[in-house]
């Protein structure tokens, strides 16, 4: 038994944000089915492993939510569904006809996720925008990276990732508030009012009166105890020595014990680090590694993706896994899932299916006659594996 088992939900998005909090719930063991357009097609290739793995656990419904036909099907589902999430701006909900005041009238319990950049008020209401805008405009761009340099793009969309986690949470929230009270209600969650609630101790420090800038944060590498060294093979260590004992041991095996009242000098800090940097380039990374043995000290080597996935405590906690994909008669890897319950093992039941995989089968749970089926698939209404081009 899952904590989600028993709940349904209808997840109408079509990226990141919405797709990855849909499978987080899905993970938890709640019955997900992703509605896509006909017109989202996936090659049988590397870009299939984005929609196999977001997917996971999941249900596949392809249905053109523009007919009359398509709107009936999504309103039959959202009945008996306990939570929608979408991901539309305001305007295209509206459109579309699946903004929180019509899936209410059609369900009045229901759970209204809605994932937008900015939220469903205030002057950048409609506004578009994709992950690189709202960490700019959120400040936290413009933080990360050199002093000298430009700002630098994180290497995963952070706001994209915040957000499906806030909705789940949201989400998980909502149902605990409906279960006291028997009432559904309408979710908004902003993309860019994810990235502003990060700012956390840096907005602290800024309303006190402290001055913020690029390349001079704590935890941004300003310090030498918090930083990445390159190696004599060119690949990189991360030092992150932010307590005293653990500076104190990082001195001590570099033979360095004069540096230990000096982790806060800001007139040593350059040299300091310079000096780490010269140290740092006399071993590969590996060596380093072999090197500090057991001493308390954070210290990580920088890996690659393919270094990651192969990493003993990345197979022993299964944050990879295999399973057989029936559609594609083969096995595909899978990212594991990060939640472990004690009572409650959560597991990869099955891969993330092909486009409309699942349709017949959901249409036919909705009682949906062989006849329609046909009928639909002939007016491109639903789409079904095998049959799209």
């Amino acid at each position: 038994m899952l904590p989600l088992n028993g709940i349904r939900v209808l997840d109408l998005s079509m990226y990141l944000p919405g797709l990855y909090c849909s499978l987080l719930l899905a993970d938890l063991g709640a019955e997900v089915i992703h509605v896509s357009a006909p017109t989202e097609r996936v090659d049988k290739t590397a870009q299939m492993q984005m929609p196999l793995n977001l997917n996971r656990n999941k249900k596949s419904l392809v249905l053109d939510l523009k007919t009359s036909e398509g709107k009936e099907i999504l309103r039959r589902l959202l009945i008996r569904s306990d939570i929608l999430i979408e991901h539309f701006r305001p305007v295209t909900a509206e459109r579309l006809g699946v903004s929180y005041s019509a899936t209410k009238e059609v369900n009045p319990g229901i759970i209204h996720c809605s994932i937008t950049g900015y939220g469903h008020d205030g002057p950048y209401r409609d506004r578009v925008g994709h992950d690189i805008n709202y960490i700019a405009l959120a400040g936290i761009l413009g933080l990360t990276g050199d002093k000298e340099g430009p700002p630098v793009i994180p290497g995963i969309p952070i706001a994209d990732l915040a957000s499906a986690m806030f909705s789940a949470l949201s989400i998980l929230s909502a149902l605990l508030y409906k279960q006291k009270t028997g009432k559904g209600q309408f979710v908004d969650v902003a993309m860019f009012d994810g990235m502003v609630s990060w700012l956390t101790f840096l907005a602290a420090s800024h309303f006190a009166g402290g001055a913020i800038h690029r390349g001079e944060l704590l935890l941004a590498g300003y310090w030498p105890w918090y930083n990445v060294y390159k190696t004599k093979d060119g690949e990189y260590l991360s030092i992150g020595a932010m307590e005293k004992k653990f500076w104190d041991n990082l001195c001590q095996k570099l033979d360095r014990p004069e540096w230990k009242p000096h982790q806060y000098d800001k007139e040593r800090r350059q040299e300091i680090r310079s000096e780490l940097e010269r140290i740092f380039l006399s071993k590969t990374r590996d060596e380093w590694m072999a090197f500090w043995g057991n001493e308390e000290i954070c210290c990580e080597p920088v890996l690659s993706l393919n270094e990651v996935f192969l990493h003993p405590q990345v197979v022993h906690r299964r944050m990879i896994q295999e399973c057989f994909h029936p559609a594609l008669k083969k096995m595909v890897k899978q990212l594991g899932i990060p939640i472990k319950f004690g009572d409650a093992p959560v597991q990869v039941k099955s891969p993330g299916p092909l486009p409309g995989q699942n349709t017949e089968e959901i249409l036919r749970e909705l009682k949906v006659s062989e006849e329609e089926i046909n009928l639909l698939k002939s007016k491109k209404v639903i789409g079904i594996t095998g049959s799209q081009k």
